[in-house]
């Protein structure tokens, strides 16, 4: 019976013990199963984001390319043609039989073509500023400064000295270039604002602290009008950030974060 008895507990014991690892298997297989899932979404996410940055590329620099083209549409064809309508303008007036009252018109109509020249002039510079292309970001960001601060009743101070002797591709200078346009183009919308300010750093990122004492953002912010959108996605194109804020009446601010460098995508040298 004793012998009968031992041979029980045993069983017992195995059977026990084998459930045991039965159990233990099922749970490592099924954690196991779970992490794969996992590290399968995070794939797909990744993959995703990737997309996502591609597209994101792809319709900036379709944006750009079309800019370019208008640009040079604009200075090759329409600028030349007022160009030389201009110079046979000049032709006429030279010409004695024109009677004086006509001359004044002719005088009239070089001022609408002068107008017409400096518009295209103007339009074609905003396409594509050829500072920028010259002599980089920091230039063509202090241009802007400077304009601003002539041609309007703003005050506009930036620190940029973090963009200094930095050389980063086209794509990313025509980027946060249109990004700051879009920025300064609707603080002046706002006719009570009169200040700007503009603060960079450099660390492992860029980093652009932009501010106004106007209010002209707020409407845009609520509505995630086009500008906003078309700046985030300018920026998100370099994998970086763009926040807004409004946190009183009199004033807004725009933080930018651009990394220099991740996985892949090397904007450092």
């Amino acid at each position: 019976m004793q012998s009968e008895g031992n041979q029980i507990l045993i069983l017992f014991i195995a059977s026990t013990a084998l459930i045991l690892i039965i159990v233990i298997l099922a749970f490592t297989f099924i954690a196991s199963y779970q992490r794969k899932i996992v590290v399968q979404k995070l794939r797909i996410q990744e993959d995703e984001n990737e997309l996502q940055q591609k597209l994101l590329k792809a319709s900036v620099n379709s944006q750009e390319l079309e800019r370019k083209r208008i640009a040079a549409d604009l200075h090759d064809e329409i600028g030349s043609l007022l160009s030389s309508l201009r110079a046979n303008m000049n032709h006429l007036k030279t010409i004695d039989a024109i009677p004086s009252d006509e001359k004044a018109f002719i005088d009239q109509a070089e001022k609408l073509i002068d107008n017409g020249l400096s518009n295209v002039r103007r339009i074609s510079y905003d396409l594509l500023p050829p500072t920028l292309s010259k002599f980089g970001l920091y230039e063509a960001l202090l241009e802007l400064v400077t304009e601003t601060n002539r041609l309007t009743h703003v005050s506009f101070t930036a620190n940029l000295d973090c963009l200094k002797n930095q050389h980063f591709p086209d794509h990313v200078n025509l980027a946060l270039y249109r990004v700051f346009k879009e920025l300064v183009s609707n603080s002046l919308k706002e006719i009570t604002m009169n200040e700007i300010e503009v603060q960079c750093q450099r660390s492992d990122e860029l980093i652009f602290e932009y501010s106004d004492n106007g209010n002209g953002f707020s409407h845009m912010l609520q509505t995630q009008g086009l500008g906003i959108v078309t700046m985030q996605s300018r920026v998100q194109s370099l994998r970086g950030s763009i926040t807004f804020s409004t946190a009183r009446d009199d004033f807004f601010s725009a933080s930018i974060r651009i990394p220099l460098k991740t996985e892949n995508y090397d904007i450092s040298e």
